[in-house]
């Protein structure tokens, strides 16, 4: 399978089973879901999505080894990845994730060590990177596979659009109902196409 058949199948794998956790290890599900969650930082997951990706198509590259710069045979360029499949795929099916790759961020952009748990990285929240360098430690043991993070993570962003899309939804149905009575009732339209941008 190509890269990009890859991220179908995971995506078909989460919509099929929305309900179904893909981890079954409880702490392994909760990095991934702080991770897909944090509205502070967005990075994270598309770091984990290019990484995991990566790996699924290359089982024998190392997965903590992202960067070209590491020594070794087993490294691969996780931005090569982020920006050739996941951007596309994240805007297509209008996933809750940064349109831009994770590999420019301050915290992801050059490294030249092994991304391990050990490893330090400056950047906030403190917790999200942690939560990242287990993660690739966990695929990189065996301890889960890639697939299996990759359509779960796929199927928290499939979870958390749908819940923003009723949020939204319950917005509108609020503000028609306010406006129904009011003299500007005329201007519904234009907001519920201004919260459609936003939301």
């Amino acid at each position: 399978m190509t890269p990009r058949d890859i991220l179908d199948h995971a995506l078909q794998r989460a919509l099929e089973h929305l309900s179904q956790p893909f981890i079954p290890d409880e702490a392994v599900a909760q990095r991934i879901e702080l991770i897909c969650r944090n509205e502070q930082n967005k990075a994270g997951i598309r770091f984990i999505l290019a990484c995991s990706l990566a790996k699924i198509d290359n089982p024998l590259v190392d997965i903590r080894k992202p960067y070209t710069e590491i020594e070794g045979t087993d490294t691969y360029s996780g931005r090569a990845y982020d920006e050739q499949y996941i951007q596309s795929f994240v805007l297509a099916h209008k996933l809750p994730c940064r349109p831009t790759t994770a590999f420019l961020t301050p915290a992801w952009r050059n490294n030249n060590r092994i991304l391990t748990p050990d490893l330090v990285i400056s950047g906030r929240p403190p917790h999200l990177y942690v939560a990242c360098l287990q993660l690739l430690t966990d695929m990189q043991t065996g301890h889960v596979t890639s697939a299996d993070v990759l359509a779960e993570t796929l199927r928290m962003f499939v979870i958390i659009r749908n819940e923003q899309s009723a949020r939204m939804d319950s917005l509108i149905a609020s503000l028609r109902t306010r406006l129904k009575t009011s003299p500007q009732s005329s201007r519904m339209g234009r907001l519920t196409y201004i919260l459609r941008l936003y939301f």
